[in-house]
């Protein structure tokens, strides 16, 4: 082992307390030895969170098929309104709910 000077002279100057170390000595080259670096792209979840993400926007898209089934109902004056706005309420409960869900299972799962 060797300690270079003045390899971070910069370093040296703002901290002294640093030490640069530099090693001589070259590692073994073995052809069969590679290093594999796994990289975080890997989703984790309680549940699995592709499944979780396809059910959600499974529900989410059947909710907006209903409420957009009941508002042109309700343009063609075949329900009353009422049933519309509740369905526009639960649309976006269930909307958030789902989309919390899925965001707590990949976050804290």
């Amino acid at each position: 082992m060797e300690v270079c000077q003045g390899l971070y002279p910069r370093l040296d100057y703002v901290a002294p307390l640093v030490l640069s170390v530099c090693y001589t000595r070259l590692m073994p080259r073995d052809e069969t030895t590679d290093v594999v670096v796994k990289l975080k792209t890997e989703s984790r979840g309680v549940v699995n969170p592709a499944i979780v993400r396809w059910i959600a926007f499974a529900v989410i898209t059947v909710s907006l098929v209903a409420c957009t089934v009941l508002c042109i109902l309700a343009i063609w004056k075949f329900t009353e309104s009422d049933a519309v706005w509740r369905a526009i309420a639960t649309f976006i409960v269930v909307s958030i709910a789902t989309a919390i869900f899925a965001f707590v299972n990949e976050k804290l799962g």
